[in-house]
């Protein structure tokens, strides 16, 4: 192709670009663009909003003759501060909609809702009207973040969310078991955010105030623009529902991130039978583990800075033991080139080497596995814990699979050590006899130390410290 014909194609593509592209705008409707792109409609005379294609003659006919209907029926309900939300779908012809009262920071409907589980995101025990309000705000906030021009809102708002935002950067920096969905790094990015639109904020109203000359009301509003109320709605909603998942407000809320609002502890227990005979095998591992995925994963919620921390370690754990498996399988094979090794430490070394394959295969597998276990989102660990846990036995072998890696190179280090004995104590002299067994009891006991650092008082000081305690306590 040539250049003027491609020069002919190119002016030919310009000139029918703009007629394609040209739409006549609706009939008492103006579009609106949304901060992220999305197109949607919105009636200033009516203040209704709506994402339903009104350049189609018949959608804007239903469209039109629907939200008649439902300002007829809301009648006074309908204030200056009140705006209507509606969503058509073309499938099925059935027009959804909601009303929004902007001062109040609620949803309302003039008929009966019958879907309410979709509000509570399926949360159990709504009951009271506290706390079905603050599921609603959550909705509400969720409607400016999808609608964010002409919301008109209160100015003090924004210094809400900035104190929100400063409780809960103090409550996760002082506390192990916050609630508070979100890490250090991620709460301070979001009050930066924040402090910008509270400087926009102050601005406008000093502005207002110069040219009208009045002092500030708490009946006054403020509309931001679509970006900055794009963020503001986007913050208070994460906030609103997490207050309405921990059950803000009521007998029962969560106060920390490991308490349950259906269980006690105590109901919750430690683990079923075969979790009990899983820790005796596996070295103890699964009880740690299991503490740890069920304080994360409460209620079928998903605390994300600690599990992203669980997550982290785990990894850190399971690369070390791929360390420690490769030493003890190159220990292993060298053991077994000594001449005059006998059958059965033949045997154990066979054990040990098969535990330590096990180990460095089970470490990688989850190493690599683990890097599709929502690491990178909230919602990914959410949606990788809902797949995977469904009752509480599903945590206990989640804990039993994690706990494998570690188990393995446990128990490869018992089988070494037992073909080690098998090949010392095969010396019949009693001096040498005796000068090992000692030496085997002192080290046995010095490495078993760690392990039950805290549950036995192995120095007569610690023992002496206990009881001194117990005697100063007082006596109810």
């Amino acid at each position: 192709m040539g250049s003027r014909e491609v020069q002919a194609v190119c002016s030919q593509d310009l000139e029918t670009v703009p007629r394609k592209a040209a739409h006549r705008p609706v009939k008492g409707w103006e579009s609106v663009i949304h901060p992220e792109g999305a197109l949607y409609f919105y009636n200033s005379t009516r203040r209704v909003f709506t994402d339903a294609n009104l350049r189609d003659p018949s959608v804007l006919k239903i469209v039109n003759n629907r939200v008649g209907l439902l300002l007829l029926e809301a009648g006074d309900a309908v204030d200056t501060l009140t705006y209507l939300a509606v969503e058509l779908d073309q499938k099925s012809g059935v027009c959804n909609y909601y009303f929004v009262q902007h001062d109040k920071r609620l949803l309302f409907w003039v008929q009966t809702f019958n879907e309410p589980m979709r509000i509570y995101e399926h949360v159990k025990g709504v009951k009271s009207d506290t706390h079905i309000k603050v599921a609603l705000e959550a909705q509400y906030w969720m409607h400016c973040e999808l609608y964010p021009s002409n919301a008109p809102i209160q100015p003090q708002i924004v210094t809400e969310l900035k104190y929100v935002l400063l409780h809960a950067h103090a409550d996760f920096l002082t506390s192990d078991t916050s609630v508070v969905p979100y890490d250090s790094s991620t709460l301070q990015s979001m009050l930066d955010l924040t402090n910008q639109v509270v400087d926009y904020v102050s601005q406008t109203q000093t502005q207002t105030q110069t040219q009208c000359f009045a002092m500030p009301s708490s009946e006054d509003t403020v509309t931001l623009p679509a970006h900055l109320m794009c963020v503001l709605a986007r913050l208070m909603r994460l906030f609103a529902r997490s207050k309405f998942l921990n059950f803000y407000g009521q007998v029962s809320a969560r106060l920390s991130a490991n308490q349950s609002v259906y269980d006690s502890e105590h109901t919750r227990g430690k683990g079923t039978t075969r979790l009990l005979l899983a820790n005796i095998f596996l070295c103890g591992a699964p009880a740690a583990q299991y503490k740890f995925l069920r304080d994360t994963w409460i209620d079928d919620i998903l605390n994300y800075p600690r599990w992203s921390k669980y997550i982290s370690r785990l990894n850190g754990d399971w690369s070390n033991v791929t360390i420690f498996s490769t030493v003890m399988l190159a220990v292993d094979i060298s053991f077994m080139a000594v001449p005059g090794v006998v059958s059965a430490t033949v045997m154990f070394i066979c054990l040990s080497t098969m535990c330590s394959v096990s180990s460095l295969a089970v470490s990688m597998i989850l190493g690599g596995k683990s890097r599709g276990w929502g690491t990178d989102s909230a919602a990914g660990a959410a949606s990788f814990m809902a797949q995977m846990v469904h009752t509480q036995t599903d945590i206990e072998a989640l804990a039993i699979m994690y706990s494998l890696p570690y188990a393995f190179l446990i128990w490869g280090m018992l089988c070494f050590v037992a073909a080690l004995g098998i090949t010392v104590f095969r010396f019949t002299h009693p001096v040498i006899l005796v000068f090992v067994s000692l030496g085997w009891v002192v080290v046995t006991v010095l490495t078993l130390w760690p392990a039950w650092w805290g549950k036995l008082s192995i120095t007569p000081s610690s023992a002496l410290s206990r009881k001194r305690g117990q005697a100063r306590r007082p006596v109810a």
